[in-house]
């Protein structure tokens, strides 16, 4: 009797013989190092996940230098592909008529012609139609929103940012040619490259090294050569991409970038990302950049799957700018991950208070932003490379810019200390110990009761106004000559005052000695050998001006709740 391939179902239960299971691996080559390589990485996951049995094992995906490789056990081909989230687009100007003479057909759409010049194609029930709006539910705080349907928002900025014939042509291969796309044999001269997965830092509209949006102008070698990327890439675009609405001033896209992470991961922390609103135009990157660390430290929380460890690489995206009708690719971005370990709570102020920074500095009507992109740099830097430096820079230029005194509309919202503690753990682990339990402890004390505590007392007491002299001493500190002048005229005024109300309860020896003084010595020294004193008048002042763990202070749920009410929908398109 001939064998039989076909499993039976007392397979199950250990009788008749067992598939084998196949460790594959796949190698892609390096591009762009980033942006359009993780898309091409995640998609080609994706395409395995959808023709391949992996035993119900997601595919691993693992970034190294000579490029990403995803890697699986194969059981089998599947008899009927998974492909229900490889849907084709089907743009709102071809349903409505409007902007085009071809109506689509119920399921149906268009595509460029392709190898089988056919621009009209079967959608088979899976597409997303651009002309609907359809809405979900989200919760922010203790209100109930809605907003557009992410799926359905992530096409509509990818028709308008790419071109739709196009993008469902690339659908079109994954689908129909999805085992040449995993074996790499597929090589087709119909499919161009595109900005929307691979993005060029435009030099100018004369520049000899600019194309198009459609990139239409690039040798047919090079995109022939990148077919079966561009395909896999789009694959990956549509399962973890985030984009941001093309009314806005900048646009774009944003994805998590890997390092070790299988497919079913990237699908939940995508997940979070997209069902919710984001912090647009300028804050776009950073807000999508939190928001994944966030939710990749809540699932390290809940479950490590095989006991490994899911850990991303970066966070990257495109960049387009509005041009009349229509928008160029500015170029690609990432944003890395940071090297301290950081707590959800330290990511989640930091995501707030770019939000209350963003609402601090708009301005009329049309709610114009006026501001220092530059310091905001500063502040995300030193947190994305774990440097002090430029995270207390950032954090004190934003506490001025948005300023102590709050109105009824404006809450400054602090971070905490912790946040600076985690970033100074990484590589000034003494200096930490000194300002926080050693001689400094004292003046750092003295600067946050003559400021942040003046501004926000602790609940019960009265408000009184910042020494905002002592604020600016501080703030000037260049060399070690304007650190030792600013501790010791803030030490000399604050002592004698303390020694003046101490005078009836202390010896004649304690009441003349300054309270300060192991203080003043210690940052004399630390400012002549080891450290900025720069860097440690910002430390000063920025644990004096940050939330400590568990303080309640008047006016901070009041900000929490302004925050929560405030934050307007930014990705409708």
């Amino acid at each position: 009797m001939a064998s039989s391939n076909q499993f039976t179902l007392f397979d199950d239960f250990g009788e008749g013989p067992k598939p084998s299971v196949i460790p594959k691996t796949h190698q892609l080559p390096v591009c762009d190092g980033g942006y359009f390589d993780a898309l091409a990485a995640i998609g080609l996951a994706v395409l395995v996940d959808a023709y391949i049995d992996t035993g119900g094992v997601s595919p691993l995906i693992v970034w190294t230098p000579d490029g990403f490789v995803v890697s699986y056990k194969e059981v089998g081909h599947r008899q009927v592909p998974k492909l229900r989230d490889l849907k084709y687009s089907v743009a709102g100007a071809w349903r409505k008529g409007d902007k085009d003479s071809w109506k689509a057909a119920e399921g149906h759409t268009k595509k460029s012609p392709g190898w089988d010049n056919t621009p009209v194609i079967n959608t088979d029930s899976a597409e997303v139609d651009v002309s609907q709006s359809p809405e979900i539910p989200i919760t922010i705080g203790e209100r109930t929103l809605k907003m557009l349907n992410p799926e359905r928002q992530l096409y509509g900025v990818a028709n308008k940012l790419g071109s739709p014939e196009w993008f469902n042509l690339c659908v079109y291969a994954c689908r129909v040619r999805g085992l040449e796309l995993l074996d790499g044999s597929f090589n087709e001269s119909s499919i161009t490259v595109n900005s929307m997965v691979l993005p060029q830092a435009s030099k100018g509209a004369f520049a000899s090294s600019s194309f198009s949006i459609e990139n239409k102008s690039l040798p047919g070698t090079i995109t022939t050569s990148l077919s079966r990327l561009t395909c896999l890439a789009v694959a990956g675009f549509i399962f973890a991409a985030k984009g941001q609405s093309p009314q806005k001033s900048v646009q774009g896209f944003a994805i998590p970038v890997p390092k070790h992470l299988r497919l079913e991961t990237i699908k939940r922390i995508v997940k979070q990302n997209r069902e919710r609103l984001s912090n647009g135009g300028f804050f776009f990157a950073y807000d999508n950049y939190l928001a994944l660390l966030k939710s990749l430290l809540e699932y390290q929380e809940d479950e490590k799957p095989l006991g490994e460890d899911a850990t991303l690489f970066s966070v990257a995206g495109a960049s387009f700018i509005p041009l009349g009708n229509s928008s160029s690719p500015s170029g690609s971005w990432q944003l890395a991950i940071p090297k301290h370990r950081y707590t959800i709570e330290s990511v989640e102020r930091l995501q707030r208070l770019l939000i209350s920074w963003k609402r601090a500095k708009q301005t009329g009507k049309d709610k114009t932003i006026s501001i220092d992109r530059s310091a905001v740099a500063k502040l995300m830097r030193g947190f994305e490379y774990s440097d002090p430096k430029e995270a207390t820079e950032g954090y004190l230029e934003y506490v001025f810019d948005v300023g102590l005194v709050t109105t009824s509309n404006n809450r400054i919202y602090f971070l905490t200390q912790n946040f600076f503690k985690e970033i100074m753990a990484h590589k000034y682990q003494p200096l930490l110990q000194e300002l926080l339990e050693g001689d400094l402890k004292p003046f750092v004390n003295l600067v946050r009761q003559e400021t942040y505590h003046a501004a926000f007392p602790p609940k019960g007491q009265a408000e009184t106004q910042p020494n905002y002299q002592m604020i600016r001493s501080l703030r000037e500190v260049q060399n070690s000559d304007d650190l030792i002048k600013a501790i010791t005229e803030i030490a000399i005024e604050r002592g004698i005052t303390k020694i003046a109300t101490v005078n009836s309860s202390k010896s004649k020896a304690e009441r003349w000695l300054n309270p300060y003084e192991p203080a003043l010595k210690r940052l004399i020294e630390l400012a002549e050998s080891d450290y900025s004193p720069k860097l440690l008048a910002n430390l000063i002042l920025s644990f004096a001006l940050s939330k400590r763990p568990y303080e309640q202070v008047d006016g901070d749920d009041n900000a929490e709740n302004l925050l929560d009410a405030l934050q307007t929908e930014e990705t409708n398109d």
